[in-house]
């Protein structure tokens, strides 16, 4: 038994010291996911927040990823995935509008399009200025707007997406904001 004890505590360490870097930030229910690329870099991860169409019956579910340190790029990726009967291509322009502001992507590729029943799920990858992220996150009832083949589609952000963007915004955001 002592012995059964003994390598019990050694894997309980050997696994404790084999930390990957990965912790979750923010709220206890980690609303985001943190990464340490290097000694001066981290890059963090918020969870999908979901937004409902307006006028259709679309839904899309949209993550954001960005980093911040010493050498780090002033860009925001948010990849999103639109589940509906129409198969999308291209998406020409996508615009988040929040607190008297609209602020449009810089770029925008698609990520995949694969069948889902008789649905098809849309994967795409948006970039946004960061400071404009840090902007419009204080303001979380986000309106998205993406416009493909001349027509407009609306979203909004949900309760859930939008008590998630504040919990972000009050536990990091705020922080990475600071002079």
């Amino acid at each position: 038994m002592k012995l059964y004890s003994v390598a019990l505590c050694c894997v309980v360490v050997l696994l404790s010291s084999c930390r990957t870097g990965m912790a979750p930030s923010g709220s206890a229910s980690g609303d985001v996911i943190d990464f340490r690329i290097d000694d001066s870099v981290m890059q963090y991860y918020v969870r999908p927040i979901e937004l409902d169409g307006i006028d259709h019956d679309e839904d899309m579910d949209l993550d954001i990823t960005f980093r911040d340190g010493v050498g780090a790029t002033d860009s925001v990726t948010m990849n999103f995935t639109i589940d509906g009967s129409r198969i999308l291509k291209r998406i020409d322009t996508m615009t988040i509008v929040a607190g008297g502001q609209s602020v449009p992507s810089t770029s925008i590729r698609l990520l995949f399009n694969e069948a889902d029943g008789e649905d098809v799920r849309s994967r795409f990858s948006a970039i946004f200025r960061r400071r404009d992220f840090y902007n419009l996150i204080q303001t979380p009832e986000w309106i998205v707007s993406i416009v493909s083949n001349n027509e407009v589609r609306r979203y909004e952000a949900s309760g859930s997406a939008v008590s998630r963007l504040q919990r972000v915004d009050q536990s990091l955001i705020r922080i990475l904001r600071a002079p």
